[in-house]
């Protein structure tokens, strides 16, 4: 497998490889990626190459180096053909989102000769990558269509890249979904709130979200933030985010009603959840990334539904997001930042006649059960089921 973003971690793509990657071998696989280092700990052994620029060099020549991260598909190429003439692969996987290494996977298996199958968690060409864009749309341009062209099996995480996909190139991807371990769903008798929760008074309406603040939510936090503020009732907004307090007020998200808590541990982001009064979910009105916004689908929208809370989604009409939900009935489509409608959003979701249908939830994340993705994504690559 080339992907940047590997072991797996409480970040997005890495908890999608995390469910996938459960149920295999270590010796069935091994994983070409950066050189970022964790402290998390790692659920699973697996074989590992790792391919990047040292962070110190990064620290000290900043945007200086960007020009050079196109050494990168080289050396990973480079790597690649090594480790193929001792492993003879007979299957590549070829993860993005990073450009470097998903081009130079793509290289590799032209020079080998050896299948592969394309696994797109976000767009290609059209990304808005914060200090890489420029180079990654020269890339995309070139090797984007014949990167999806020449794979056996071209998949994407969501129907919303897949409609895009279509669109553009007229391909047919096949949706291998974000999964979820369903043991974390809790059984109905814990759907109770417990007083002391977050760390708010008992009497505040308390909603929390879950991860980074970036363009592509900003605007639309914003516009929460500024809502509850001026509301008339007691709002608490909880963040839980490897980012600190401090980023959050430099962006202008913490305040007085917003409390910013570091949860590195997956289980423990997944307790607070369930304790909170709604769950959060934001994409951006206003985006430099309009296109990724339209066809996002966050991978913590699985993880919000086990918690068995209400969840206030707030993006535009048209995202794929709103669409998803709304056809689902996974939660409250808040379509607008207008302060009132936000407030009303939330007074209907702690309204004691909203109530969460617990049966339909958990037979609807049946269908994301990590065991029967991890099964799927085995016989796309040829290998045997999970047992």
């Amino acid at each position: 497998m080339v992907s940047r973003k590997f072991p797996p971690t409480t970040g997005g793509t890495q908890t999608v490889l995390k469910n996938l990657f459960a149920f295999f071998d270590d010796n069935e696989y091994l994983v070409v990626h950066d050189d970022e280092r964790t402290t998390e700990r790692i659920e699973f052994a697996y074989r590992e190459s790792r391919v990047d620029f040292p962070y110190i060099m990064r620290g000290v020549l900043g945007r200086l180096l960007i020009p050079l991260y196109v050494l990168l598909i080289p050396a990973i190429v480079a790597r690649l053909l090594v480790l193929h003439k001792r492993e003879h692969f007979t299957k590549c996987l070829i993860l993005y989102p990073d450009p470097f290494f998903s081009v130079a996977g793509y290289l590799f298996t032209r020079l080998a000769g050896v299948e592969y199958v394309l696994y797109f968690h976000d767009l290609f060409e059209e990304a808005q990558v914060k200090w890489t864009r420029i180079l990654q749309r020269a890339l995309a341009k070139i090797f984007e269509k014949k990167m999806i062209q020449g794979s056996q099996h071209f998949l994407v995480i969501c129907g919303g890249l897949r409609d895009f996909y279509r669109d553009k190139y007229g391909s047919d991807p096949l949706v291998l979904p974000h999964s979820l371990d369903l043991a974390i769903v809790p059984k109905e008798s814990r759907l109770m709130n417990a007083d002391k929760a977050l760390g708010v008074p008992s009497k505040a309406i308390r909603v929390m979200y879950s991860g980074g603040v970036y363009d592509n939510q900003y605007d639309a936090v914003l516009a929460f933030v500024e809502a509850i503020r001026d509301s008339p009732i007691d709002i608490k907004l909880t963040i839980t985010s490897k980012r600190s307090r401090g980023y959050f007020e430099k962006i202008g998200i913490a305040d007085e009603n917003t409390e910013v808590s570091f949860l590195r541990d997956r289980k423990d982001v997944f307790e607070a959840q369930r304790q909170a009064d709604i769950l959060y979910l934001p994409l951006a009105f206003k985006s430099r990334n309009p296109l990724e916004v339209r066809t996002a689908l966050p991978t913590k929208i699985l993880e919000y539904v086990a918690s068995m809370r209400p969840i206030l989604v707030h993006c535009r009409a048209y995202s794929f997001l709103s669409r998803f939900c709304i056809e689902n009935k996974i939660g409250f489509v808040c379509n607008t930042t207008d302060k009132e409608a936000i407030v009303n959003a939330i007074n209907i979701l702690t309204d004691p006649a909203y109530k969460i249908d617990y049966k339909y939830r958990v037979e609807w994340l049946a269908k994301y059960d990590r065991r029967k993705i991890a099964k799927e994504f085995r016989h796309i690559l040829g290998g045997k089921g999970v047992e």
